[in-house]
């Protein structure tokens, strides 16, 4: 059974390729290029396309052959949503936008408490961070996996443009927690991933699309210790050249587990919304 490792799909080299491409030829020829590349991975890599071929068949009940089809749209929308951040940071918006329950952030944000917003590996999550510092011109600090961005942050950094959010390293000292605690005080926003551990982590095994999977406890008992209201939050590719945000209203002082639960049922309506960009790759279910 595969597990994640904390790194992400992708090489600096193939990241900087798609770059120069981008630069040279815009977004449309680069969907096009995309497209070519996404299928020789379809054809010629075998763990990934076998791993969520198998998640699609359990949480979609579908047959091989429906799987599959699933699979090949999902790799062309992740080459999508990883054009589109080289995009966001070149140029102003270029993305139209629809916006469903921002104003459940801008409420929290105005009770000067600070929060904690809850995502996924379901669309694009860096431009979740453009969208809300831009639209509520609020601070984002999103919390990644020290080795989940290692590889790739020298490149966004130099290559592609500013961003506009924060990025907290996790690390294994702890260290990411007192740079959390500052961050409340001053009334900002942390975001992290709901759907995402190392082995080894503490976990909450629950229900999702009808078979048993494992959840990072992390999440709900840092916002179950701090006290901290909770949003879920998700942006999706509505089509080539819009995007669909949606945040739940905030929740606030829930226990653990019945925090948890609510967000895999978030969790499970955007999937169904929106199923071939589920971009984990590992083994879900149980």
């Amino acid at each position: 059974m595969s597990k994640w490792t904390g790194k992400s799909f992708g090489s600096t080299f193939g990241y900087q390729f798609i770059y120069y491409f981008y630069k040279v030829f815009g977004l449309k020829a680069t969907y096009g290029f995309i497209y070519l590349l996404c299928q020789y991975y379809y054809w010629f890599t075998t763990g990934p396309k076998n791993t969520l071929g198998q998640f699609y068949q359990k949480a979609r009940q579908v047959n091989k052959k429906q799987a599959l089809k699933l699979v090949a749209r999902n790799f062309y929308m992740l080459g999508q949503c990883l054009i589109d951040r080289i995009a966001v940071r070149s140029q102003s918006m270029p993305f139209q936008l629809e916006y469903d329950g921002i104003e459940h952030i801008q409420n929290m944000l105005n009770e000067g408490k600070g929060g904690l917003l809850i995502s996924s590996h379901i669309g694009n999550w860096e431009l979740a961070g453009h969208l809300l510092g831009n639209e509520l011109q609020a601070t984002i600090h999103i919390l990644l996996y020290d080795n989940e961005i290692q590889h790739v942050r020298t490149f966004w950094k130099n290559k592609a443009g500013a961003q506009q959010f924060n990025i907290i390293p996790i690390k294994d000292d702890l260290s990411h927690i007192f740079e959390i605690r500052k961050v409340i005080r001053k009334n900002e926003l942390i975001c992290l991933h709901g759907d995402r551990f190392l082995p080894g982590a503490n976990t909450l095994k629950l229900p999702f699309m009808n078979h048993q999977a494992y959840f990072p406890e992390g999440p709900f008992k840092l916002a179950h210790q701090l006290k901290l209201p909770v949003c879920f939050v998700y942006t999706a590719k509505k089509d080539a050249f819009s995007y669909y945000f949606r945040s739940s209203p905030a929740v606030i002082r829930q226990n653990l587990e019945e925090l948890a639960h609510a967000y895999v049922e978030s969790l499970e309506d955007i999937f169904k919304r929106f199923p071939a960009q589920w971009f984990n790759y590992h083994s879900f279910f149980e």
